[in-house]
């Protein structure tokens, strides 16, 4: 795939209504082989999972049904060539120049090759359309079904007799210009009109004579014909918005904020989170400037996915103008920085700021429709074990003092076997939990109903608290309490 051409780009031009209507027409229900371009730029022409080829029945935008042209595309699946059989009503040359060849001398070539087939007395007419490459297709229709093989020796013939300097029907070098029919064959193929071409990231544009004389390929561009698609900058027509993709832990995004001063909407602020793999820009309106603190949560709107070179560069330098329709005002990249993300799926997509130095990591939740929130959400504290480190550390008077037992307590009263040494720094989690679970403080107590000792025990331990002032404790404070350790050792 084109390095300028993303995910987003393909699926944008594939679901505009009439590309998708001129692509079905030529691809239902026909054996098709499909082009898949990878992430990596590998390109893979492929069949089906069963090594039949693919069948496309419909257009309709959906991307749960493996009949649905959508289907394909959401898989980047990039270009469709419909093949043909043993009989055909279909036949094409394949124009394709020297390395030194002038594209504006290939022109008259084509016209020629076009001219040429219409004099087969097989073919009804014909019909020109721009590779997406260097070359160009010549397609004739035939008035009934013909034996492929046939079709192909009598126009390999009819092309000798032409009189095109540097014609060939070999791979050309130098200026020559290759006449090719290879693919006319049973199972063969040719890219489809409005289909792209993966290696270009240009459209295969059908065009008439008059259109062929001023023709350019950069008119074929897919970003140029995508913008003068767009329902308003950075929005292509359809104003889709893109579901979050799923299993993207770990992987590097660009967070981006503009500042837009809306003439309708008012001053807001747009949050773009920019996935690189599919130049998807998702995006939400907020009406806050600044990121949420503690507990707080930010209304966020979910509008329409931008496209990552609006998200990424409008407003960048300086603010710009949209001047008329949807969104007008000025808008101004006032953020951006990388984030790795931690979770994603529909409904919520939680994210970390790589350049802070602390763990700052946010959130974004659907409440209901488009209506979604922002809020920062608290970093996981590392369990530290059942070992009771903390409590070794700090000393059982601070511990005790930590979990909220500020007065001195009394001990249950069947717990008076031993005494507990103070200063044994290899009592058990589980002993431990039972010891402090036996003292008899109400609020404790009532708090601890139905909850696993040695996990409330830990994790009151492991908590953050105002501490207060050391107090010096009674020493018949253990006297007379505890339980016996299995063991021994006390």
């Amino acid at each position: 795939m084109s390095p300028a051409l993303t995910k987003h780009d393909i699926a944008e031009y594939y679901t505009d209504p009439d590309v998708r209507q001129a692509i079905l027409a030529q691809i239902k229900n026909k054996p098709v082989l499909a082009v898949q371009s990878l992430p990596s730029g590998n390109i893979h022409r492929r069949n089906n999972r069963k090594g039949k080829p693919i069948r496309i029945l419909q257009a309709s935008n959906s991307a749960r049904n493996q009949g649905d042209l959508a289907w394909f595309t959401d898989r980047r699946y990039s270009e469709f060539h419909p093949t043909i059989g043993r009989k055909t009503r279909q036949v094409w040359v394949d124009i394709d120049p020297g390395p030194e060849r002038d594209f504006e001398s290939l022109k008259p070539v084509v016209s020629e090759v076009a001219a040429a087939l219409k004099k087969l007395p097989q073919i009804k007419d014909t019909n020109i359309t721009y590779s997406g490459g260097r070359g160009f297709h010549v397609r004739g229709t035939l008035r009934r079904k013909e034996f492929t093989d046939d079709m192909r020796r009598r126009l390999e013939e009819h092309l000798r007799q032409l009189d095109i300097p540097g014609a060939v029907q070999r791979k050309p070098i130098g200026d020559e210009v290759r006449l090719d029919t290879s693919t006319l064959k049973n199972k063969g193929s040719i890219r489809a009109a409005y289909s792209l071409n993966s290696e270009t990231g240009r459209v295969a544009v059908p065009l008439t004579k008059r259109e062929l004389r001023g023709f350019q390929p950069e008119q074929a561009e897919v970003k140029r014909l995508l913008k003068e698609k767009e329902f308003a900058p950075g929005i292509p027509r359809s104003k889709r918005i893109y579901a979050l993709p799923q299993k993207q832990e770990g992987k590097q995004w660009t967070l981006a904020v503009q500042e837009h001063e809306a003439q309708r909407a008012g001053r807001h602020w747009d949050l773009r989170l920019v996935d690189p793999h599919t130049g998807f820009a998702h995006s939400w309106a907020v009406p806050k400037a600044q990121f949420p603190e503690g507990d707080r949560k930010l209304l966020a709107v979910r509008t329409p996915t931008h496209t990552e070179h609006y998200a990424l560069n409008f407003g960048d330098a300086e603010p710009e103008e949209i001047r008329t329709g949807y969104g007008q005002g000025t808008v101004k990249i006032v953020h951006k920085e990388p984030v790795k993300i931690v979770k994603s799926d529909n409904n919520q997509i939680q994210f970390e700021r790589i350049l802070e130095k602390d763990d700052d990591r946010l959130v974004l939740f659907r409440t209901k429709g488009d209506n979604w929130m922002l809020r920062r959400k608290p970093a996981k504290r590392e369990k530290r074990g059942n070992d009771m480190s903390v409590f070794r550390q700090l000393g059982y008077r601070d511990c005790l003092q930590k979990l909220g037992l500020d007065e001195t307590p009394e001990m249950a009263a069947s717990e008076t076997v031993n005494p507990l040494d103070m200063q044994d720094e290899h009592l058990p989690a589980g002993e431990l939990a039972a010891v402090i679970s036996a003292l008899n403080h109400p609020d404790y107590s009532e708090r601890s109903k139905g909850k696993n000792p040695d996990q409330r025990v830990e994790d009151r331990l492991n908590r953050d608290v105002q501490w207060s002032s050391p107090q010096d404790i009674p020493s018949n404070y253990m006297d007379g309490a505890t339980i016996g350790i299995p063991g021994g050792g006390l």
